[in-house]
């Protein structure tokens, strides 16, 4: 997050920011208070009842309107916390209660300065389309947990286990029956060949500098949290220029960096999956759009969902079964509630159906 400078903002702090998602609810529960670069404990403003305690999006959204106004950056300060208090964070938190002390922001049992906090997206999941047998349309591939798509299987342990009872059910039922999946063996030589290509390479690039370069391209706030069509169109071709001038260059020296360069070729794809979807849905749901402000139920309804063509991601939308649900949708077009509030408290006007800075 960027903002003004401040001279009253709380000095030395870590220089690795620390995610508001992870331990984010057990800080708070200790009596952890959000404040920004003044100070101020800013999230009595924008939802007086629950503060720290609202959603992950609602503070994700608080975080980007602070510093929209210049107050960042933000602190999580947990310097009035006991020691007792702090002995039960070691205990429910060890890993990041240990970093904290090991750059000094914890000593004696005591906090000794605010931390500098960071906002984190609402988690988007991609994963297969399955069936209520959690097979794949590909015939002999089954998936369970987080491999299917959140419409199939919600995040968790409960859901992973039922859903990988079920898919291991249904997969010995496919062995069992004798079908024998067809394979394309010039399609099997191709995949394993692109495969090991990073291994065969003397030069090229290291995975640590494209990952570097995909999280520079689509982590800023202000692209992540905070959209506008413009500055998403510059991240997807800033993503699409990975794709096609850095990606063939990957460089593995064993296994171990093979694994690694596979696993950044992947996050390049999500990376221009997400964009390419933000950038279809012009409206403001789950995450805002300065350009499209507004909830549209109207022509919103419905799911993105992306496919191969020719090497290439094509979009296509599917309206959301709403005639099979219990509770009716009203087809209405609202202002997000979201820049509703923003606009009740002077941050931002609406003008021609756009969000304008005051």
């Amino acid at each position: 997050m960027s903002g003004a400078d401040n001279n009253d903002a709380p000095t030395n702090v870590m220089p690795a920011r620390y995610d508001i998602g992870p331990g984010m609810n057990k800080f708070v529960g200790e009596g952890g208070r959000l404040i920004n670069a003044k100070g101020e404990r800013f999230m009595e403003k924008y939802n007086p009842t629950l503060k720290e305690r609202a959603g992950l999006r609602f503070l994700a959204f608080a975080f980007c309107l602070e510093a929209q106004q210049g107050n960042a950056p933000l602190f999580m300060d947990m310097t009035h916390l006991t020691p007792e208090q702090i002995r039960r964070l070691k205990d429910v938190l060890p890993l990041a209660m240990k970093m904290f002390e090991s750059v000094g922001l914890v000593a004696n049992e005591r906090f000794t300065q605010p931390v500098e906090w960071m906002p984190m997206a609402t988690l988007g999941r991609p994963g297969l389309v399955v069936n209520r047998r959690f097979e794949a349309t590909l015939q002999g591939l089954f998936a369970c947990g987080e491999a299917c798509s959140p419409q199939a299987v919600p995040t968790g342990l409960a859901s992973a286990a039922t859903s990988g009872a079920t898919a291991g059910k249904s997969a010995a039922e496919f062995a069992c029956s004798g079908a024998s999946p067809s394979l394309d063996e010039e399609q099997v030589k191709q995949l394993r060949e692109e495969a090991y290509k990073p291994l065969q390479r003397s030069y090229g690039i290291e995975p640590d500098q494209i990952l570097l370069a995909i999280q520079e391209a689509v982590i800023p706030y202000n692209v992540l949290l905070l959209r506008h069509g413009e500055r998403m169109r510059r991240a997807l071709q800033a993503v699409e220029d990975i794709r096609d001038n850095q990606l063939p260059m990957l460089r593995a020296y064993d296994p171990h960096y093979l694994r690694i360069a596979h696993e950044v070729r992947n996050l390049a794809l999500v990376a221009e999956l997400h964009l390419r979807m933000a950038l279809a849905r012009t409206e403001s749901r789950v995450l805002l759009r300065e350009d499209f402000p507004y909830e549209d139920n109207e022509n919103w309804l419905k799911w993105v969902v992306a496919r191969q063509d020719n090497g290439r991601v094509k979009l296509i939308t599917r309206d959301v079964p709403l005639q099979s649900y219990p509770y009716q949708v009203e087809r209405t077009k609202n202002l997000n509630h979201m820049w509703q509030l923003a606009q009740k408290l002077g941050i931002v006007n609406v003008e021609k159906g756009e969000i304008q800075w005051a």
